[in-house]
């Protein structure tokens, strides 16, 4: 906010006279000005704000140090940061419909919240309105409107402790703006990359493509090993311009990543272009992603920790260590709600799970996060 207040024109006054249309994107208007340009009309009054002043009115009270949070949906953008008692999360909503999320928070319950404030800014007809509430502290799920953002100020008992860190690195691809010929691989290398013991990677593909063709690749390979691809990607497809440009987020296998990684990339069809590939590498202080509430936690007395293959997937995982096919475990969802149940650990099929983040947690209390495409 601090970098966006010099850029945002305080009243230009050049916009108010006879000659021209006042200047809509300002902070403040004269108070008797017309909705619309009148020719020879007087533009008087005291100076007042303009709607645009609801944008730092929804901000006005983040503030702290940013900490991990993660979306199961690819329209719903999210970030946090943590003061005190005091944490924030910030949601946006890219999609052109309005969306619900969920409330529940892994590891905690209600008693933990003193209080949770509401601030919505969404287009009202032709409006932009802020709504402003306190919410029930056990209200499950709230309604984020089509390309609105929200901010969620969570009130704690106590403070927050941030005890751990996820630290990002980007990584750029050695070559950029590449034609795309169907069912020829693209070659990229990024190089120095460094990774700890746990993490996560996203491989960021910027594709310009016509209308009609693929917007996702057919096939990806990281060292050599072919790669599960979603079949969405962030927003929408863009089909009121003249081509599709974006940015493409596909995960990558954490334990597939070395310190100089060979990128291969095969779309079906010609036309377009790659025009950059980057690579986000999250590197964790130890497996964040655990469930930490009591009925999920570790079992750090377990030998072996589960290793979860290939993940993501969009049909098949397997689990090591083997377990035994006599013994049932369960497949829960990022709310800590049991999706199924399955016994052993050789192809466990998930297909008919919708795409988003589950954890498997076996009977000797060893649990693991993995992601379903």
């Amino acid at each position: 906010i601090g970098l966006a207040i010099p850029f945002i024109v305080t009243k230009a006054i050049w916009g108010s006279t006879a000659k021209g249309n006042p200047y809509n994107n300002r902070l403040m208007r004269q108070e008797n000005e017309p909705d619309t340009f009148v020719p020879g009309y007087s533009y008087t009054g005291k100076w007042v704000y303009t709607e645009i002043v609801k944008f730092y009115q929804l901000w006005s009270d983040v503030k702290g140090t940013r900490v991990d949070s993660t979306s199961d949906n690819l329209d719903i953008q999210v970030d946090t940061y943590v003061d005190g008692n005091k944490a924030y999360v910030i949601l946006n909503n890219l999609d052109f419909v309005s969306k619900d999320v969920d409330l529940a928070i892994l590891g905690l319950n209600s008693s933990s919240i003193n209080n949770i404030k509401v601030k919505h800014l969404y287009l009202n007809g032709t409006s932009p309105e802020l709504h402003v509430e306190n919410i029930a502290l056990d209200t499950e799920t709230l309604t984020i409107g089509e390309e609105a953002t929200m901010i969620l100020e969570y009130t704690f008992n106590t403070d927050i402790t941030i005890n751990e860190s996820n630290t990002e690195t980007k990584h750029y691809g050695t070559t950029y703006l590449k034609p795309i010929v169907g069912n020829q691989k693209e070659i990229f290398q990024i190089n120095g990359v460094t990774t700890t013991a746990f993490g996560e990677a996203i491989l960021r593909l910027g594709v310009g493509r016509p209308h009609g063709k693929s917007v996702m690749p057919s096939a990806i390979k990281v060292n050599n090993t072919t790669i599960d691809i979603p079949s969405n990607w962030r927003g929408y497809n863009q089909a009121q311009r003249e081509r599709f440009f974006g940015v493409l987020e596909i995960p990558i296998p954490f334990n597939l990543l070395q310190s100089n990684n060979n990128l291969e990339v095969t779309f079906p069809d010609s036309g377009g272009h790659i025009s950059t590939v980057t690579m986000q590498v999250f590197n964790f202080s130890k497996d964040i992603r655990t469930l930490s509430s009591d009925s999920f936690s570790v079992n750090n007395d377990v030998e072996q920790e589960l290793n979860i293959y290939p993940n993501p997937s969009k049909r098949i995982i397997n689990v090591l260590p083997k377990i035994d096919n006599s013994i049932e475990s369960k497949i829960y969802n990022i709310v800590g709600v049991e999706i199924k149940r399955f016994k052993g650990s050789t192809n466990i099929d998930i297909s008919d799970l919708p795409a988003g983040i589950y954890y498997i947690k076996t009977k000797k209390g060893q649990s693991k996060r993995f992601i379903k495409l």
